[in-house]
């Protein structure tokens, strides 16, 4: 895989990461039992799965590929204590 096709994916986990944020703020405020509330809550489960996958991907890729490294495990705070 090319660095441009990681950097992308990566991209497009971070982008889908922020847009499940946004979706969750929007939920805050939609009201309870309302059509608004159950589109999100839809939305939300679909973009949940898709990063999911795309996290999935990232790891089976570092299984064969040991340089290729987890963009979960690339924290600039350090490890977690």
């Amino acid at each position: 895989m090319t660095h441009h096709t990681k950097v992308a994916r990566e991209m497009e986990a971070a982008a889908g990461l922020e847009r499940l944020k946004h979706l969750e703020g929007q939920l805050a405020l939609a009201p309870r039992r309302s059509r608004q509330r159950r589109t999100l809550v839809t939305a939300i489960r679909v973009e949940a799965d898709a990063y999911r996958k795309s996290l999935d991907l990232e790891q089976a890729m570092a299984v064969h590929d040991p340089h290729v490294q987890i963009s979960t495990m690339k924290s600039s705070r350090g490890p977690k204590v």
